[in-house]
């Protein structure tokens, strides 16, 4: 199974808590977004070896990490620029 993280610091977060009280046992892929390695790094945590974790470079910068964000996708400026 592979599991594609391309989202938020959040996101991350809930995935690195679900995947330690997981009793899963197949081999899992995590393709995740190079944007979050630095906190995959600061948190040290250890994971079941069946996890692997692939980090890409998707070129998600901060510039445009808004888009994954409801602020973003519900302000005003955003419904404006749909009605154009």
């Amino acid at each position: 199974m592979n599991i594609l993280v391309l989202r938020s610091y959040g996101d991350y977060i809930v995935l690195l808590n679900a995947i330690k009280y997981s009793s899963e046992t197949q081999p899992i892929k995590i393709i995740v977004s190079a944007h979050l390695k630095p906190l995959h790094d600061a948190l040290k945590l250890d994971f079941p070896i069946n996890y692997k974790f692939e980090f890409i470079n998707f070129n998600i910068s901060k510039g445009i990490l808004g888009v994954f964000t409801n602020k973003f996708l519900f302000s005003f400026s955003s419904f404006k620029e749909l009605l154009i």
